[in-house]
């Protein structure tokens, strides 16, 4: 009987192998032409599509203490509590407040308010239909109204709905329970950080006024099959097709969509027409988030981070900070310009977090700026200052990524890590 199953064992094993090889003979053998037919029943379906509250929620919240103290959080389970709440609340009609600068700068320094902010600004209409606001009126609102901070007031009970860049401001009267906003600053495991506003701060933000201690992460990367972004941004992905025998991956069909993987980068570049699915008449902001969307959990915590012309950027996020990383890592940035898309990203997208103790300090907010200026830096160009983490390969091995926090600076229109705008000013390439 032992024996018996000893030849079992044997010939069992001697079958898997000869079963890989097959396989592997087929795979390799394999046209380079070929027709990738990929149906739905073949096709691996996305897990689960991001929704729109998730992608387009704030990024900071400062909480304004009844005293001159101001508190910047950036944990996503606060802020998503406190926005969830709001559409709890009642609301009257929008009126735009007159005074500008001035009514502005009063609003902004309000004590005993919360204040959610954006990176950038977007659609004050998009902001309300996604988090279901039911503010009166709404639709008379001209559609290219924009806003990057939404301002509760406990001292007076209105919603200010602010745009940083133009310095203009919204409000509406708000009812509701407002002690239930309060109550969620009583969480153990909020963390702040002590900010001051004044309005000669570069960029209209908040300065951190101490040392920020960092945690270093390190995830488990992994290369995302192609097969997942053609179903993603293809309209017809049923039948695609080679183009070369490079080792780069080149994809069309014969409406003429493309995509390209970039074999060493791992960089993905996609040209088509805008979705079907997409309305021909939406913003930029709605038309990308369909492909944002379709990718579903594959990109990780990816939310919006900017728009330029008819281009809109979104990010991964780890505890609330970007990530910045070389050929669109943890990135994705749209193109949308008459019923044409362009979509950017990597294939190499974060997988599994790596515990680590390791931390790392960051200086204030007006020590790096100063350190900005005396390597030769024009303030004027100095657009945005936030705390990112740098993506960076592991030295070890190449399926680790190590996500190290540094301070990025908007200068002069781009996002750099400031290490490497000082270097450039430093070398007469910047400024």
């Amino acid at each position: 009987m032992r024996r018996l199953l000893d030849y079992s064992i044997r010939y069992g094993l001697a079958a898997m192998v000869a079963l890989s090889l097959f396989l592997s003979f087929k795979i390799w053998t394999k046209p380079a032409n070929s027709t990738h037919k990929e149906t739905k029943k073949d096709q691996t379906e996305v897990v689960q599509k991001k929704s729109r509250s998730e992608v387009f929620l704030p990024t900071k919240l400062i909480y304004h203490h009844v005293d001159d103290q101001d508190s910047l959080s950036y944990r996503e389970g606060l802020i998503s509590n406190i926005q969830q709440k709001l559409k709890k609340f009642n609301y009257d009609r929008l009126e735009e407040l007159a005074g500008g600068e001035a009514t502005f700068q009063r609003i902004k320094t309000q004590r005993h308010a919360v204040e959610l902010t954006y990176p950038q600004p977007l659609p004050l209409k998009l902001y309300q239909e996604v988090f279901e606001l039911p503010i009166a009126d709404i639709d008379s609102l001209k559609d290219d109204v924009m806003i990057d901070g939404v301002m509760i007031s406990i001292a007076d009970n209105y919603l200010y709905l602010l745009n940083h860049v133009d310095m203009t401001v919204y409000r509406t009267k708000m009812m509701g329970d407002f002690p239930s906003i309060t109550a969620e600053f009583r969480d153990e495991d909020n963390v702040f950080f002590d900010v001051d506003f004044d309005s000669e701060n570069v960029g209209q933000i908040y300065y951190v006024n101490e040392d920020i201690q960092l945690k270093k992460y390190s995830y488990i990367a992994t290369v995302q099959p192609f097969t997942i972004f053609t179903e993603a941004f293809f309209n017809q992905s049923a039948e695609v097709y080679s183009k070369s025998n490079t080792e780069n991956v080149e994809l069309t069909n014969a409406e003429g969509e493309f995509l390209n993987v970039n074999a060493e980068t791992g960089e993905i570049n996609y040209r088509g027409k805008l979705k079907e699915t997409a309305d021909a008449d939406a913003n930029i902001y709605d038309s990308s988030f369909h492909y944002v969307e379709s990718t579903g959990n594959v990109l990780g915590n990816i939310r919006f981070f900017g728009a330029q012309d008819n281009t809109v950027i979104y990010r991964n996020y780890v505890e609330g900070f970007p990530v910045f990383g070389d050929y669109t890592k943890g990135r994705m940035s749209v193109t949308v310009q008459n019923q044409n898309v362009t979509v950017t990203t990597n294939e190499e997208t974060l997988l599994v977090p790596i515990p680590s103790d390791e931390t790392v300090r960051l200086e204030p907010t007006r020590t790096v700026l100063q350190q900005l200026l005396d390597h030769g830096a024009d303030i004027t160009k100095i657009h945005d200052l936030q705390i990112g983490y740098e993506w960076q390969l592991n030295t070890e091995t190449k399926q680790v990524v190590d996500l190290n926090p540094a301070w990025y600076v908007k200068y002069d229109g781009i996002w750099d890590s400031v290490a490497v705008i000082e270097e450039k000013l430093s070398e007469g390439v910047a400024g």
